[in-house]
């Protein structure tokens, strides 16, 4: 046999899904259970930072602009996480983007408040879910539009799952 001989047997081609295996596949999997939780972590996490940072210490120009968009952007996250969890498939774009411009805000206000000489406990947790929210939401979205289109088609059968 020559090594740069074409394989004797043809390769099998997958088979398309069976319908019996949607409900298997409308199930959120391992990723999409961590994105959900790092998502809402990282969303209940800088809301408090926010409102530990504006009711504790007098902030002002910048520093209070880079807050309300923490806490707006951690609100987001909150919200998509809820979508995330409930496998909707409009939810996946916006969770990556949400994730990742929460993570460089936090960063930011990293700097930002350590070059202030203001220090908060709840800032390296925030900034660690961020990290993870921001990683597990992109390798997540896979199985999340996976599931989504499972849930269509069980849907347009006649099978709601809610």
């Amino acid at each position: 046999m020559q090594p740069y001989q074409p394989p004797s047997e043809r390769a099998e081609v997958a088979a398309p899904e069976e319908p019996g295996d949607d409900i298997e596949l409308a199930r959120a999997g391992g990723l999409v259970k961590l994105a959900t939780g790092a998502l809402l972590l990282t969303g209940i996490l800088s809301v408090l930072l926010v409102l530990q940072m504006l009711l504790g210490f007098r902030v002002t120009g910048i520093l209070r602009v880079l807050l309300y968009l923490i806490g707006v952007l951690g609100l987001g996250c909150a919200f998509l996480g809820l979508q995330v969890s409930r496998l909707r498939a409009w939810s996946a774009g916006p969770a990556i983007a949400v994730a990742i411009t929460q993570l460089v805000a936090l960063s930011l206000w990293a700097l930002m408040s350590l070059l202030s000489l203001v220090f908060s406990l709840l800032l390296p947790l925030a900034a660690l879910a961020s990290v993870v929210a921001a990683v597990a939401t992109p390798m997540a979205r896979a199985d999340l539009l996976r599931a989504a289109r499972a849930r269509a088609r069980l849907a347009a059968a006649g099978l709601r799952l809610s």
